[in-house]
């Protein structure tokens, strides 16, 4: 069965700062406790900073240096991109 979230109400625009007719990806990085993480959130929900909310796509043990997230990162390059331009009708 088909789910539509926004239908579900799960989708805020942060009192108009988001148009109502598009939905945000935030993409980012978080290093703790001797882990790199990636992952992505819905902006457009209530707290999409919660790790609740949070979709992990790389987690890897070692510090944040530059070399570190390149190495990491630079395989999804393509994807990332591709997440920027796409738009969803």
């Amino acid at each position: 069965m088909y789910y539509h979230i926004s239908r579900a109400e799960l989708l805020t625009w942060h009192d108009g700062n988001i148009p109502d007719n598009e939905i945000y990806i935030k993409i980012g990085g978080d290093h703790g406790q001797g882990s790199m993480k990636y992952g992505f959130p819905l902006a457009n929900v209530e707290k999409p900073n919660s790790s609740k909310k949070n979709v992990v796509f790389c987690l890897f043990e070692a510090m944040d240096t530059r070399n570190n997230m390149l190495t990491v990162t630079l395989p999804y390059k393509q994807q990332l991109d591709d997440l920027v331009l796409n738009k969803w009708q």
